[in-house]
């Protein structure tokens, strides 16, 4: 009983060490911030057509009629993965400074796969579909080569700038150009879907579920216990979502001065 004991504090030593913080979205979690109210602005749109061309010039554009999915690789010291640009989906995330098992040679350890995915997308009326394959500026998302998806229709350009550091961190920072002559407003919608049979049962001490920090104060709820009828939810400014396993911990920061409802 006693080694049980050491071996968990231990494994709780290993999980605090090996947190690993990548800005993104989960399952069950979705955040919306309040709805932004885009005003005209043609000057704005010539500042994103600026912006654009003087970030990219040199930079590979793939503008595509293309319904089916297109995806860019995710590369760095600490990740690799894929993107699928439309709907702004990780479809696979592996940590690769860690292996499955004490073996270098065995596999990374994934953290997003097929039965665990984000997605981040806007909606609204007059809104481009962001399910849809947008204008891709560049071919792969490193530490050094960010990646830009441009949805555009009558009334709105949408601009995602995507990029990663070497610390596992992912960052989407969206500009919207409103092209008509009234004020409009969308809803940014980010989620994450995990499959029942991906989330973790072997019940350490550790705490396994969901947690956030909400009005500066933390809360935890097991994965047992989040129902459709007892939701993981509230509305708040700033603060942050996410859900933990044993040893891996993944947590969406929304902008600290926008107020979300997450759930």
């Amino acid at each position: 009983m006693l080694n049980e004991e050491k071996q968990e504090q231990r494994d709780m030593m290993i999980a605090m060490v090996l947190v690993v913080a990548v800005l993104i979205l989960f399952n069950r979690l979705t955040t919306k911030p309040e709805t932004p109210v885009i005003s005209p602005s043609s000057e704005s749109e010539a500042q994103v057509s600026a912006t654009v061309s003087e970030e990219t010039s040199n930079r590979p554009v793939i503008i595509s009629e293309a319904v089916e999915p297109i995806t860019v690789s995710i590369d760095s010291s600490t990740l690799a993965g894929e993107l699928q640009t439309n709907g702004s989906v990780i479809k696979q995330l592996n940590l690769t400074a860690y292996h499955q098992t004490t073996d270098s040679d065995s596999p990374a350890v994934t953290l997003l796969g097929p039965a665990y995915q984000t997605a981040l997308n806007w909606s609204g009326d007059i809104f481009p579909d962001t399910k849809q394959v947008p204008h891709i500026i560049g071919e792969k998302l490193t530490p050094d080569t960010p990646v830009v998806l441009i949805w555009e229709n009558d009334n709105i350009i949408l601009h995602r700038t995507i990029n990663l550091d070497n610390h596992y961190l992912i960052t989407f920072t969206d500009k919207i150009t409103n092209k008509t002559n009234t004020p409009v407003q969308g809803q940014l919608n980010g989620s994450i879907k995990r499959a029942e049979a991906d989330i973790p049962t072997d019940h350490s001490t550790v705490h396994e579920g969901f947690l956030g920090l909400f009005d500066n104060t933390e809360k935890e709820e097991r994965y047992a216990s989040i129902s459709d009828d007892k939701p993981f939810t509230t509305e708040n400014q700033g603060g942050w979502i996410g859900m933990t396993d044993k040893y891996w911990q993944t947590i969406f920061v929304p902008d600290q001065q926008t107020v979300s409802h997450m759930k």
